[in-house]
């Protein structure tokens, strides 16, 4: 069995790990790499994990690897792994649940040992992450696509797939440079989930501004700006604690969206022009056509018959003039539009608003619906 040692530091590994209530002292970020999918008819090769150095040392880490010469060396992993695992720790994977904790359980099974991966606490990235694609702008949530959507680069030019025959080759002849190919990539993908912790900056701010709507901290910040062709947008600006690690810029049917460091911005178009309530109960109004308008019946059998009309679901309205804002939802009602039929309602852009965290806080949550 070939054993490698190396140590990677991470500014702000630690406190991220403690801000979602672990210990980094007690974190395993661990990654394995086998022949096959099914444990039964495929040999488990190599196994990667970071340790951190020391509870003094929170962004330092220790990569251990353990990689079988052979296929009969696998339990001898296998025991490898399991000393450094206490009933204190906690295994951290990217979509471990769905193959590598499932396959290392049984390969333990079938080698008679003891499994140690029924008492850790896990943490799958994966899970976390996966919420964050659309906000992200990825097609795809694999580690890969997160390392680069981060701008980490990585050297190993294999997937796991490829890197099967290339061990197959190493077993046979011993070559250093596919022992090499095959150890760089397992240990970038342990790396790579180190640095995948900064993704955390975006969960947070979701969870703050979509979990706990109701909050008023942080505030939000607003301020009416006008254009050079007279048209104005509110701008709502929010604080970001912790930062997100790469800057981003959304278009959204209610306007911009941007993320930047600590800064979070929305800009909003603000419109002026007049838009209409549709009463739902439309048979109990009359459409008076001289003022654009319905009437219930209640009131409208008062005026000449002459000047009023049975309403339909198109006329059924009363006009309101601006200003307005957009809600991709009716969070305030009655929600206003230009036509029936339109997805999108506005609502009336007060002081009154501008002055109500709690109202700032559901309008924003109701925007980032968007993302989800």
């Amino acid at each position: 069995m070939i054993t490698r040692t190396f140590s990677r530091a991470l500014p702000g590994s630690g406190q991220i790990l403690q801000r979602r209530g672990l210990e980094p002292d007690r974190c395993i970020f661990f990654d394995i790499e086998t022949t096959g999918f099914k444990p039964e008819t495929s040999s488990l090769y190599l196994i990667g994990a970071a340790f951190p150095e020391s509870s003094q040392k929170p962004e330092r880490w220790t990569i251990l690897q353990w990689l079988a010469e052979s296929p009969g060396e696998e339990k001898r992993l296998l025991e490898s792994f399991s000393e450094r695992l206490t009933a204190g720790s906690v295994l951290v994977h990217f979509n471990g649940r769905r193959f590598d904790l499932p396959y290392l359980e049984e390969k333990y099974r079938q080698h008679g040992l003891p499994s140690p991966l029924s008492v850790p606490e896990s943490l799958d990235l994966y899970r976390d992450f996966r919420p964050l694609k659309k906000l992200l702008g990825l097609e795809r949530m694999n580690q890969k696509s997160l390392e680069t959507f981060l701008g980490n680069c990585r050297e190993d030019m294999y997937d796991g797939g490829q890197l099967i025959p290339l061990y197959r080759q190493f077993v046979r002849t011993g070559e250093q440079d596919l022992l090499a190919a095959l150890l760089l990539h397992n240990r970038e993908d342990v790396t790579g989930m180190l640095q995948l912790l900064s993704l955390y900056g975006y969960t947070e701010f979701l969870k703050t501004f979509l979990a706990d709507a109701s909050s008023e901290e942080p505030p939000i910040q607003t301020e009416l700006i006008c254009l050079r062709d007279g048209s104005r947008r509110l701008l709502l600006r929010f604080f970001l604690d912790p930062a997100v690690p790469v800057p981003l810029s959304r278009m959204t049917e209610s306007g911009v969206f941007s993320l930047n460091q600590n800064t979070g911005k929305w800009l909003i178009p603000v419109r002026e022009d007049p838009l209409r309530y549709y009463f739902p109960d439309w048979k109990n109004y009359y459409y008076l056509p001289e003022e654009n308008q319905a009437l219930h019946k209640s009131v409208a059998v008062y005026v000449d018959k002459k000047f009023r009309q049975p309403c339909t679901p198109e006329n059924c309205y009363i006009t309101r003039t601006g200003p307005f804002l957009p809600q991709p939802e009716e969070l305030f009602s009655p929600g206003l539009r230009e036509n029936r039929k339109d997805r999108q309602s506005w609502f009336p852009l007060t002081d009154e608003f501008l002055q109500d965290q709690k109202q700032l806080r559901q309008y924003l949550a109701v925007l980032l619906k968007s993302f989800l």
